[in-house]
Order: C-alpha cells, then sequence, then structure tokens
C-alpha cells in the first residue's frame, strides 16, 4: 500500500489520550439530543468512556511491545526491523528456514542479500527488493528467485504505534501463514513469515519479475476503472469468496481467529468504536462541504446502533474477505486478475469487498449509472462459482455495507490518510458520501434499528 501523507496514529494517539477527560460535544458517543433521551445519552457517553479506556490500554500494551523490542534487538532477539539487518546471510537463512510456510517456502541457502534502491511506498511497512543469490544454485527460477519482496513495520514511531493498537500485521501474517496457499485467485508467492510483539517479516515474491504482469497504485483510483475492468475485478472477487463460503467455523477460527476481527473481536470492536467516534469532528473540519452535519448525524446514529448493525452485516454464511478491495490492491497478471495487501482480511460477507471495490474504484457518475448492473454481474458469478446469491439479496447487502466504506474514509481524513495523497483521500470520501445518499444508507439503517 502505498505511503501516507500523515501519520495516522499521530491523531489517534493524541486524542485518546486526553479523550476520556475532555467530552467533544460533537462525538456521537455522547449522544445527540435531538434523537435520544437521557437514559440513552448517558448509556453512550458510557459506552464512549469505555471504548476511549480500551484504547488508552491498548497503547499501553503496544508501548511496552515496542520498548521491549528495542530492548532486545542488541541481543539478536527480536525481529530485525531495517532492511540492512536483513542483509545478514545467517539471519536471513535463519528467517526463511523458521518462518516457511504454505506451498511456496525457499529451501536454498542464501550466498548474498543485497537491498535494491527500489522505493515501493507503503503507508505503514517499509518494503524493500532484495537481489538474491544462492549457494549451489543459479537465481532466476521460482525455487531460487533472483530478487524477493521483503516487507517489514515502518520506521515512523507513531505509525507503529497505531498498527500495533489495531493490528492489522497480525492479520496480514495470519493470513499468508495459514490461508495463502489455499486462495484460489494470483496473488505473490509467500516464502517465510514471521511475527513476534511489536514486529513482523514477510519475504514473498516479487511480482515485477512475473511475466507479463501490470501493478495498480492508489493513484490510479482517481481516474477509476472502467466497466470491463470493473467486471474483471468482480470476477476475481466472486472467485475468491466462492472458495471459502461456508468454511467450517472451527476450521475459521484456526486459520483467522475472532480476536482479529476488526469489528467482531472483543478486544478491538471498542477500538475501532472509538477511533470512529474520534475520527468525525476532524473529518467535518477537514471536509465540511463533503461530510457535512447532514452525514455527521447519519454516522452517530449508525454508530449508536452498533450491535443492529453487526447482526445485519455478519449473518451465517460468511467467507473469507479482502478487506481492502479497491483498485489500488489488484494486479494484472496475463488476462487474469490477482491481489495483493491482505491486511484487513476478516470473515465477512462477500459483498462487503464488492461495494469497497465499486464505490472506492470507479467514478461516481460511471458507477451510478451501472451500479445495479455490476452487482448482479456479482451475484451471478458467485452463483455460477456454488455460492448462490439472489441479485435482491445482493443489492441490500450491498446498500448496508455501503456504510463501512464511509467509515474508512472519514477515519483516513479525520486522523491521517493511509494512501499516499491527500486528492486520494478526498475522493474515496466523495465517492463514499455520495454512495450512501444515492444507496439511501438512511432508510436501510432505519428499517435495521426497527427490527
Amino acid at each position: 500500500m502505498p505511503r501516507s501523507l500523515d501519520s495516522p496514529g499521530s491523531g489517534v494517539f493524541t486524542i485518546a489520550t486526553r479523550g476520556a477527560k475532555q467530552r467533544d460535544q460533537r462525538d456521537p458517543a455522547f449522544g445527540s439530543p435531538n434523537r435520544t433521551g437521557g437514559r440513552e445519552l448517558r448509556t453512550n457517553t458510557i459506552i464512549s468512556l469505555r471504548n476511549r479506556l480500551t484504547l488508552a490500554r491498548q497503547l499501553t500494551r503496544a508501548l511496552v511491545d515496542i520498548g521491549l523490542d528495542v530492548a532486545a534487538s542488541p541481543l539478536g532477539r527480536a525481529l530485525p526491523l531495517s532492511p540492512r539487518e536483513l542483509t545478514d546471510r545467517d539471519r536471513f537463512e535463519r528467517l526463511l528456514r523458521s518462518g516457511r510456510c504454505g506451498a511456496d517456502p525457499l529451501v536454498l541457502e542464501p550466498q548474498a542479500i543485497v537491498p535494491t534502491s527500489f522505493v515501493s511506498p507503503s503507508s505503514n511497512c517499509q518494503n524493500t527488493i532484495f537481489e538474491v543469490s544462492w549457494r549451489d544454485h543459479a537465481s532466476g527460477s521460482a525455487d531460487a528467485p533472483k530478487t524477493l519482496f521483503v516487507k517489514q513495520p515502518c520506521a515512523d514511531f507513531r505509525t507503529r504505534l497505531f498498527a500495533n493498537v489495531i493490528g492489522f500485521w497480525k492479520i496480514e501474517c495470519a493470513f499468508c501463514r495459514n490461508l495463502a496457499a489455499a486462495v484460489p485467485i494470483a496473488m505473490p508467492r509467500i516464502h517465510a513469515v514471521a511475527q513476534h510483539r511489536s514486529r513482523f517479516v514477510l519475504v514473498m515474491e516479487n511480482l515485477l519479475d512475473r511475466p507479463n504482469t501490470h501493478l495498480f497504485v492508489n493513484q490510479d483510483l482517481l481516474g477509476g476503472v472502467d466497466l470491463a475492468g470493473a467486471k474483471r475485478c468482480l470476477r476475481t472477487l466472486a472467485t475468491l469468496h466462492a472458495g471459502f463460503v461456508g468454511m467450517d467455523p472451527e476450521a475459521r477460527e484456526r486459520s483467522l481467529p475472532l480476536d482479529l476481527h476488526p469489528f467482531l473481536s472483543p478486544s478491538l470492536k471498542p477500538i475501532m468504536l472509538a477511533v470512529n467516534h474520534l475520527a468525525i469532528a476532524p473529518c467535518q473540519n477537514r471536509a465540511p462541504q463533503t461530510f457535512d452535519d447532514e452525514c455527521a448525524a447519519l454516522y452517530r446514529r449508525a454508530l449508536a446502533h452498533w450491535e443492529k448493525l453487526s447482526a445485519a452485516w455478519f449473518q451465517e454464511p460468511l467467507t473469507l474477505i479482502h478487506g481492502d478491495s479497491h483498485l489500488g490492491n489488484f494486479f494484472k497478471t496475463g488476462d487474469e486478475m490477482g491481489m495483493i495487501d491482505f491486511q484487513a482480511a476478516q470473515w465477512s460477507k462477500g459483498i462487503r469487498d464488492v461495494q469497497y471495490f465499486l464505490i472506492n474504484s470507479m467514478r461516481t457518475e460511471l458507477l451510478a449509472e451501472h451500479e445495479r448492473e455490476l452487482v448482479a454481474f456479482y451475484a451471478e458469478e458467485s452463483t455460477r462459482l456454488g455460492a448462490p446469491l439472489s441479485t435482491e439479496e445482493a443489492w441490500e447487502q450491498y446498500r448496508g455495507f455501503s456504510f463501512q466504506t464511509l467509515m474508512t474514509a472519514v477515519v483516513s481524513l479525520g486522523l491521517g490518510s493511509f494512501t499516499d495523497s491527500d486528492a486520494v483521500i478526498r475522493a474515496m470520501l466523495e465517492r463514499a458520501v455520495a454512495a450512501n445518499r444515492r444507496l439511501d444508507f438512511a432508510t436501510w439503517l432505519d428499517c435495521v434499528i426497527a427490527g
């Protein structure tokens, strides 16, 4: 993922540390006098304080883990934080050996590991391409690649703190270790996974060396994908989702446990709610004409009824979704589309990926003209692949999940952009607001609240 314009951790850390003491009257967690009575107002206030205290406790735990890794590094008892540390041949070999997983382990002995000058920007990682030579093997094959793509935590302290609080590095490591080999769509080969305390290392295929492969970037969202490209991506999403729909709950828990789910985890849900509450006022300050009072009021109302929202969103059957399925996380290889960056992988409805992709990746006017057609196309592909989904059911799910795309945009703009351009995140916010209005999410929400 491309680098951020601002550090997302900085805003969360600053606000959270004072949030339990200072009450922002615009915060939805404290209720709206026009919508709630005194009892509900007090209940929402208590819930908000609990969520913020949970966020503060998680920040403290993350700080402790980061400190322990700093202390352990000189003793060689922490994972490497910088690319330079990976140039040690013995250390790199131990990493490959201990982190082997899936269908693509590297069982060779490295001769030399040299970081290249290629810069692959990311919002929360150091992405490095290494040139590698192998002892007794010529480089250049799948079994002995001449380059490797390696992900490590970013150097910025505040972003590392935020990442450890939210846990998306742990999600990607669990996905790569337990699920990547079974994914039925194109993605980078995973060679090694290591994660301990606040740090991680992912060693994977360098897609730039894969023939006939084109990678998209977040800037491509501004131009938007055309109708044919959108259908290619939807076909890929349908294939991904059909491969895991109805998976045994115990198997799901072993591979990607509930504790890592950003919306359902008992430990992460209060943090997610606190972060969303905290993002509203700064998002309004930065984009008052787009995220206006009407949008903010709807946002508050949705968060105030979170349990009913979750019950509507996460009804079985669930499947594996990418979770961050905008165009910048797709790549084209030959005639098919693949996906990268599974930091938000989770168990959900497949349509969640669909609406996130379409709303973020298509120009609003083009999407509005073809929206029902595209949702129907996904439902037909899903049914064809053995995961039956009616067009009507897909459309109602699409309307409901559109709020999650708005959540991502509000938090990203309000507390620090996750993309390499402020223009990109503002475009995402504009598209998400337009979609919530076009799809009449407010009426959908009313029906959910009414039961």
